[in-house]
């Protein structure tokens, strides 16, 4: 059994990802809108070229879709722990760097 300090903060260090990774979806898909404004009035441009370019934007999202569903699959393991009530009030010291390198 976990303490719900431990369970919370994994919870949250989780959730501080979500948000990184949903911002830099939110940043790739704007710059992908933005980029296929540009080029939708240029019809001399082949279409293969337009999608390659759009394709790369693309595959970055799909990328960020899988990792956020990742994350939210580890956040909900995390909040499916069992919790000792009795270890509540027990803050564990935080683990330096060099014992894990």
């Amino acid at each position: 059994h976990y303490s719900s300090v431990h369970v919370a903060a994994r919870e949250s260090q989780v959730s501080e990802l979500l948000v990184q990774v949903n911002d830099a979806r939110a940043t790739i898909e704007a710059e992908r809108s933005r980029l296929a404004k540009t080029l939708a009035p240029r019809l001399w441009m082949p279409q293969p070229l337009v999608q390659r370019m759009l394709g790369s934007h693309e595959k970055s999202i799909d990328v960020l879709d899988v990792l956020s569903a990742r994350l939210t699959v580890t956040r909900a393991g995390f909040t499916a722990l069992p919790v000792d009530d009795r270890l509540d009030d027990e803050v564990p010291a935080p683990v330096p760097l060099t014992a894990v390198a």
